[in-house]
């Protein structure tokens, strides 16, 4: 574990660090499956249209998850470091 030193904001920077690396993970675990999903939609046996046209639905929220999730990572190391 690490010395407590810095008493001051420590404590609410960590939180907010951990928080926002938890979050870069998470949208760096979508980006890494969009390559699957785009293989998978490319292989797949889909028996109609519509069924391709909601993976490519699914596909482009999870791209704006991503996007999403990264600009409140930004934003809490933002107001991490401005603490």
């Amino acid at each position: 574990m690490h010395s407590h030193s810095q008493r001051t904001n420590s404590a609410v920077v960590s939180t907010t660090e951990r928080t926002s690396k938890l979050i870069l993970h998470w949208a760096d675990h979508l980006k890494g499956h969009e390559d699957e999903l785009d293989q998978l939609m490319q292989s797949a046996h889909l028996p109609n249209e519509q069924l391709k046209d909601q993976l490519g639905v699914a596909k482009s929220k999870m791209q704006e998850a991503t996007l999403l999730l990264l600009t409140v990572a930004e934003a809490l190391s933002g107001s991490a470091l401005s603490e």
